[in-house]
């Protein structure tokens, strides 16, 4: 009734049925398959009002929903980079696999035929899933690109602190007035120094919001 076609191998249709609306693929080096597709044959078809939905298990570990098939929509294609091997508790274990490990291990492309008001359910709340997905893979990404508040208020005071010792001093320029009594260390900086620091800050900021990153 199904055929499949892993990206750059021979079409399968060596189905077994394991249940009486359930069917199996089994899939060889499974780990080098990048994309898969899955299609009614050209004389079958689905009884009136139900379809099909298409799942993938690495052996040994959970099925993954991929999606669905239906007479209006009797293929898809599936791409399985980021369906992973250790079900995403260990993403650094995928890599660590060898090339040997990799050619032994197999999975199942599953298909059980449903009423199609079921099928729209799951794969409404497969999307919802998805797009949560993209949602926290982007935060975390946002995450990674800006700094921490606290770190950028620091890197901010150290290079205010590298502009201006250089123009401490001692003595008060000729004409100058003490704002205050506090003398810390008796130790002046002209309030010109800040306003240089500040346009120098802000000219750098505005060619190149990731300066303080490279300091």
């Amino acid at each position: 009734m199904f055929g499949v076609i892993c990206a750059g191998r021979p079409i399968q249709t060596n189905i077994q049925q394991i249940e009486n609306n359930k069917f199996i693929f089994v899939l060889e080096n499974a780990l080098t398959i990048n994309h898969i597709v899955i299609f009614l044959l050209p004389d079958k078809s689905f009884h009136d009002n139900f379809g099909a939905t298409v799942h993938f298990q690495y052996s040994g570990k959970s099925f993954q929903l991929l999606g669905g098939l239906s007479n209006k929509k009797p293929s898809a294609i599936f791409r399985l980079k980021n369906i992973s091997i250790t079900n995403n508790l260990n993403s650094e274990a995928d890599e660590m696999l060898d090339s040997a490990e990799s050619l032994s291990i197999s999975a199942i492309l599953g298909i059980s035929i449903e009423p199609l008001l079921s099928i729209e359910q799951q794969l409404s709340s497969l999307s919802t899933i998805q797009e949560n997905q993209k949602k926290l893979e982007k935060s975390k990404e946002v995450s990674l690109l800006i700094p921490s508040v606290q770190v950028t208020l620091q890197k901010i005071m150290t290079n205010l602190y590298n502009f201006i010792v250089g123009f401490a001093t001692s003595q008060l320029p000729q004409g100058s007035m003490l704002l205050t009594n506090i003398q810390i260390d008796n130790t002046y900086i002209p309030l010109k120094v800040f306003q240089d620091w500040y346009s120098k800050f802000s000219s750098k900021l505005s060619v190149d919001p990731n300066f303080l990153e490279k300091e």
